[in-house]
């Protein structure tokens, strides 16, 4: 029997979308999930570029290693149970190739991960051609993400026959991301109005194995809040409750609790504070420490006693991530380090959504965004 009569990708817009850059925090966050909320969501993984020494600017590693580590660590974090969308769009150009893809994928079907390649209309044909051999072997099909300008372009209908026909597969194994990217400048209204219209450029919307709307509000960094308790609007929440009328609704998507696009800190030269991004209904609530350089990690304990007494809070049996804050908190555990942070902040983020979603799918009462709801922060 082939590989795609076994394989079921199919979700519905109760399911979720994470789409993560492929760093050790994000992935332990990923690592620390209940069975059940890795069960409910697809990540849409962007392998990073392979770090370099600050100082000379010379890689770390080799790609090959890179790629090793990033497969070992998407082993032992997600492990091998459920799909997920692997992304090499982030690297280089001359490794963001065919070559790359189809080792990219070797490596991930030796270790018996049920990985899909992400491809766009755009792709060379090399990337194509890898994509085609990759589905030869594994049978799993494609994702194609599309941003907004590829989506509306008059010829996206043609670019996607021409991407199926050179991937040999058919929509109905195939997965489409329209991937709105920052959304913090509009109202939801605006939002909407241009994912509506972006929905309306997919041809054949039904056929998709999965479709899915991503797009985040958070800004790049957090260099212009000081310090204190804030909160951010999650625009892409509220856009995304603001299209359930449409004649199919997308599965939800966004990028955790960050920015889409990568940044790398030079900490010679940027002041990092320590902040903590934790996730409530409608907005980020940030709790925002100094420069650790200065006033070091020890921070992240008062700001954990912060969070637990904030009305956000979930409890710490609410997720591995509240888990550690309320152990923070009490002194129990050290105050850890950015990446600390960011597992925490994105394992809480990802389980906070999945049951978000999960009481919509009971029917739980969750208020539909405001017709003229702010989305800028």
């Amino acid at each position: 029997m082939e590989a795609d009569q076994k394989f079921n990708m199919e979700f519905s817009e109760q399911h979720y979308v994470p789409v993560l850059k492929w760093k050790r925090g994000e992935a332990r966050a990923l690592k620390d999930l209940d069975p059940a909320v890795k069960a409910a969501c697809t990540p849409l993984v962007e392998v990073v570029p392979v770090p370099t020494d600050p100082e000379t600017g010379a890689a770390k590693k080799t790609l090959s290693k890179h790629l090793d580590d990033a497969i070992a660590e998407m082993k032992s974090s997600w492990g091998t149970a459920h799909p997920i969308f692997v992304d090499i769009r982030l690297l280089p150009p001359n490794q963001a190739t065919g070559a790359t893809l189809t080792g990219l994928f070797d490596r991930l079907r030796a270790a018996a991960i049920l990985a899909i390649p992400v491809i766009s209309t755009g792709a060379t044909q090399d990337i194509l051609q890898a994509a085609a051999g990759i589905h030869k072997k594994d049978r799993r099909g494609v994702c194609l993400r599309e941003g907004l300008d590829a989506v509306m372009a008059p010829a996206f209908p043609v670019a996607v026959s021409k991407a199926l026909l050179a991937t040999g597969v058919t929509q109905k194994t195939a997965d489409v991301v329209i991937d709105m990217q920052d959304v913090s400048a509009n109202k939801t209204t605006v939002n909407a109005a241009l994912a509506a219209s972006a929905i309306g450029k997919v041809p054949n919307l039904k056929a998709w194995r999965t479709f899915t709307i991503v797009a985040t509000a958070f800004p790049l960094n957090l260099s212009g809040i000081a310090p204190g308790v804030h909160t951010l609007p999650r625009a892409e929440w509220a856009l995304w409750k603001a299209l359930g009328s449409l004649p199919r609704r997308p599965t939800y998507g966004d990028y955790a609790v960050a920015h889409w696009d990568l940044q790398e800190l030079d900490p010679r030269v940027i002041l990092i504070s320590a902040s903590i991004r934790y996730t409530s209904d409608d907005e980020w609530v940030i709790f925002r420490g100094r420069n650790v350089k200065n006033y070091g990690f020890g921070q992240f304990t008062a700001l954990s006693k912060l969070v637990v007494k904030h009305p956000a809070y979930c409890g710490s049996a609410f997720s591995a991530g509240d888990d550690y804050i309320a152990a923070c908190a009490s002194g129990t555990v050290g105050s850890g380090n950015h990446e600390t942070w960011r597992r925490v902040a994105t394992n809480h983020h990802i389980t906070f959504v999945v049951d978000q979603l999960s009481k919509l799918a009971l029917g739980a009462s969750v208020p539909a965004a405001p017709a003229s709801g702010a989305a800028s922060n």
